[in-house]
């Protein structure tokens, strides 16, 4: 199959697991998209999903953070895997 029949595959698995699924099931899967995937920005986006479903109502930064953690991890995994050689 194609890499984006794949990757869309894997974006609508992701947004019904951010229904079905707990944050902290939701968020392994996410960071294995974007150790397999290029550029996975899907998962920041996911992340606000979960923060805005589930997080208490807050103005303060304590109320997305899910989405820091992920985008966090987002930018560090992509440049751990500039600096390793994937097949």
């Amino acid at each position: 199959m194609n890499k984006n029949v794949i990757r869309l595959i894997a974006d609508t698995f992701l947004l019904f697991a951010v229904f079905i699924l707990p944050w902290w099931a939701v968020l392994p899967l996410a960071l294995l998209f974007v150790f397999y995937f290029d550029f996975y920005i899907e998962s920041i986006i996911f992340s606000l999903f979960i923060d805005i479903l589930y997080a208490p109502n807050s103005l303060f930064i304590g109320g997305y953070l899910v989405t820091f953690f992920s985008a966090a991890l987002f930018l560090s995994l992509t440049l751990f895997k500039q600096r390793i050689i994937l097949p």
